[in-house]
C-alpha cells in the first residue's frame, strides 16, 4: 500500500474509506479494532463487536489532520510499521469473521470494560493527532448511551456531555 492508493479509495471508492488496519483485540475479547482513512484528511479509529454489523460501532475516535501524509505518519508510528507493509481491507476483504456462537460473543465484562475505557479515556490511540471520541457513532443501544451520559455527567466531563447530547442519533 501506498499513499496514492489511500488517496483513490478515499475519492474514488465505494465506500466511505480505505481500512488500512483490522486487529481482533486481547484487552477486550470480542471486539476488533479497525482504522479507516476517510475523506478530508480524516481518520478513523473505530471499534466493533464480532457478532455485530458495521452499524453498531463503540467507540469511534477521529482525528481530522492537515495532509494525508501527516495522517499516514500518525498510523505508521501507531501501528509501528510502514505504510507499505499495511493491508488494504477494502481490497482484499480479510476481515475478521462476524461470528453467531457465543464463545466468539463479547462477554458482558469487556464490552463494560471497553465502555469503561472510553468514558476514563484509557482507550489507546495514535500519539500523533487529537483523536477525539465520536459521538454521534452507534452505540449498542440506548441503555449503553444512557450509562454513558451519566457518567459523564457524574465526573463532570461537560464538554463530551454537551457533544454528547447535540450528535447523538444523528448518525444513519
Amino acid at each position: 500500500m501506498d499513499a496514492d492508493e489511500i488517496k483513490r479509495y478515499v475519492e474514488f471508492g465505494k465506500y466511505d474509506g480505505v481500512c488500512v488496519d483490522c486487529k481482533k483485540l486481547i484487552e477486550y475479547p470480542g471486539f476488533v479494532r479497525v482504522i479507516v482513512f476517510k475523506r478530508n484528511n480524516r481518520v478513523s479509529i473505530e471499534f466493533y463487536a464480532l457478532i455485530y454489523d458495521a452499524h453498531s460501532t463503540f467507540p469511534e475516535y477521529c482525528c481530522d489532520f492537515q495532509t494525508v501524509d501527516e495522517a499516514i505518519e500518525s498510523i505508521e508510528n501507531f501501528l509501528g510499521k510502514p505504510i507499505a507493509e499495511w493491508v488494504n481491507y477494502n481490497k482484499s476483504g480479510e476481515y475478521p469473521v462476524y461470528v453467531d456462537d457465543k464463545e466468539s460473543e463479547p462477554s458482558e465484562e469487556s464490552f463494560r470494560r471497553l465502555e469503561r475505557d472510553a468514558i476514563d479515556k484509557r482507550i489507546v490511540l495514535p500519539q500523533k493527532g487529537n483523536f477525539k471520541l465520536n459521538l454521534s457513532c452507534h452505540f449498542l443501544d440506548e441503555v449503553s448511551y444512557k450509562a454513558f451520559i451519566e457518567e459523564v455527567k457524574t465526573n463532570k466531563d461537560l464538554e463530551i456531555y454537551k457533544q454528547a447530547t447535540i450528535t447523538y442519533g444523528t448518525s444513519t
